[in-house]
């Protein structure tokens, strides 16, 4: 991929993100989904300059422009006209910033006493009710977060530790 350019932590000098990596992981995913249950053609891809969005785009909170770069070249899921619910972890909707209009993208910020998402930071799904996650990628540390704020973010998870195989 163009621009899959990994990038290093002072502190230990191994890969702490890498688009690629992060874009295939979802997409695995993703396509393991349509093998179980979601519709084939359920896996939006982008076009190989990424989404396309309005030139004056503002994001709340601000994002990094390496949050920005994977957000324009993700896949994202189609959401079937007869079903209200993309879920791609226990209770987790997916989200699509693929297109969107105004302001631009906002994050889901469940409870600001509990998190404050940085600008390197991404939420990539959200709770769907009381008893959901969110899942949260950081292009700093490399790493996928899934949390259920009601009991507390789990461990983060090298990018290294999700890499899935689909056959």
């Amino acid at each position: 991929m163009e621009n899959d350019e990994e990038t290093y932590s002072s502190e230990d000098e191994q890969p702490a993100y890498s688009r690629g990596e992060v874009i295939s992981a979802i997409t695995n995913h993703y396509k393991l989904l349509t093998r179980l249950y979601l519709p084939d053609n359920s896996i939006k891809y982008p076009p190989p300059s990424g989404w396309s969005w309005p030139g004056n785009i503002t994001f709340s909170p601000p994002k990094s422009a390496a949050v920005i770069d994977l957000m324009k070249h993700m896949p994202y899921l189609r959401r079937p006209t007869s079903w209200d619910s993309l879920q791609i972890y226990e209770k987790t909707e997916a989200v699509d910033y693929s297109s969107f209009d105004g302001a631009g993208p906002h994050d889901v910020n469940p409870d600001p006493s509990l998190t404050t998402l940085p600008s390197h930071a991404l939420m990539v799904g959200y709770a769907r009710g009381r008893n959901g996650h969110y899942i949260f990628v950081d292009t700093e540390r490399g790493t996928f977060t899934i949390c259920d704020f009601q009991v507390g973010p789990t461990e983060q998870t090298d990018l290294s530790e999700v890499r899935t195989h689909v056959m």
